[in-house]
């Protein structure tokens, strides 16, 4: 198994733990609060699950690297997110700096070629900067999902208490037959209808009771929490 094809099980395994420790933790704190909840508490609860996440990222990437390279130097250090499409350019700039030498990306494939190796590189040297580049640079898209306590109570309250409130305001009114499923809809990134790219809308997932016109001004003027999360920054990762 390759050193990136490692780094990824270790990297998944621990994204799924650390998740469920960070839940946990965050379940308390919101059932207790009563005043309603902002997105900046949105921001603070992925900044902390992400950061949870990385933490057991790196602490398992230097284990692994320890034991399996001992006398390797592994740097672990976050630098930037990265959009998802420009990460192989990233990863490539990010293993030059660190090998000392020019790493390609294949035209065809977008695989990082990193031969030919010098005579005088230590075998572990490349593997060692990819996961060292692994966890510097982190791909980000606006559909990665968090869906933390704090953030499913937040479009909860935005779903029962905000949209309603903003339809009012348009002579209509929102009814929202299942309140689980249009929070998942605004958290998780799903295929509606025909649309070719996946949605992250309450809108398919509660009705808009009123005349056209007033429906037509709801759907267009009422945040959608789907969307507002959607365009959210990419949460500070604190390692």
């Amino acid at each position: 198994m390759s050193a990136r094809r490692v780094l990824g099980a270790i990297a998944a395994s621990a994204a799924v733990v650390a998740t469920i420790v960070a839940g946990s933790a965050l379940v308390a704190s919101t059932a207790a609060r009563t005043e309603p909840l902002g997105l900046d508490d949105v921001v603070a609860e992925r900044s902390e699950i992400v950061s949870i996440q990385w933490r057991a990222a790196a602490a398992n990437s230097t284990r692994f690297v320890r034991e399996r390279w001992p006398e390797a130097d592994l740097t672990v250090a976050f630098d930037r997110w990265v959009p998802v499409e420009a990460l192989d350019e990233a990863r490539a700039d990010c293993l030059s700096e660190a090998l000392g030498r020019e790493v390609t990306v294949t035209e065809t494939q977008g695989l990082l070629q990193v031969g030919p190796v010098p005579p005088t590189e230590p075998a572990w040297s490349a593997p060692v900067a990819d996961i060292g580049c692994g966890l510097s640079l982190q791909p980000w898209s606006g559909l990665y999902p968090f869906g933390g306590p704090v953030e499913r109570e937040w479009v909860r309250q935005q779903l029962l208490i905000g949209l309603p409130a903003c339809a009012r305001g348009f002579g209509a009114r929102i009814v929202v037959p299942d309140v689980e499923a249009a929070v998942d809809g605004a958290i998780y990134p799903t295929s509606v209808g025909r649309a070719v790219s996946p949605m992250q809308s309450v809108w398919p997932h509660v009705r808009i009771v009123g005349d056209p016109s007033a429906t037509m001004r709801v759907q267009r003027l009422c945040p959608d929490p789907g969307q507002v999360l959607l365009d959210l920054e990419p949460p500070e990762i604190v390692p």
